[in-house]
């Protein structure tokens, strides 16, 4: 089966956190796992934000960036383009109140959906606002 995994999936895949071994097992599930642009440039911050605030060291942080790249160029991920279209669609998740959904989230809920794909997340709130918008999706949480 094929899977859309957004950055607090992505994340503990590459670096030592208290999700890490249920989002590993998690991944090891599927034959295909798939993510976007977008959750290739929040990787990227929240890589550097760790950075910033004392989670990791420089020489981590390069490895995690670096075995991210390396299954990339494998083929071992499948990405995404983020189309004009998945904005408008994040739009409107996030104009529909009930939902609760911000943009960066609302988007990686946009990208799944036209994909087809369930959304693999270790975000409760991107869970609640899949849930209200009948978008498919696993919420990998240890609560």
């Amino acid at each position: 089966m094929a899977v859309y995994l957004d950055t607090s999936f992505l994340v503990p895949l590459f670096f030592h956190e208290t999700a890490s071994a249920a989002v590993l097992a998690r991944a090891r599930g599927e034959s295909e796992l798939w993510l976007s642009h977008w959750t290739l440039a929040e990787f990227s911050s929240a890589t550097a934000y760790k950075l910033r605030a004392g989670q990791t060291d420089e020489t981590t942080s390069r490895q995690a960036t670096a075995r991210l790249q390396a299954i990339l160029n494998s083929h071992g991920l499948i990405v995404a383009e983020v189309r004009t279209g998945d904005f408008e669609r994040a739009a409107q998740l996030c104009a529909a109140h009930g939902s609760g959904l911000r943009t960066p989230d609302a988007l990686h809920a946009a990208i799944a959906a036209r994909l087809t794909l369930s959304l693999l997340t270790c975000d409760k709130g991107l869970a609640q606002g899949c849930r209200y918008h009948g978008i498919g999706y696993e919420y990998i949480g240890l609560s």
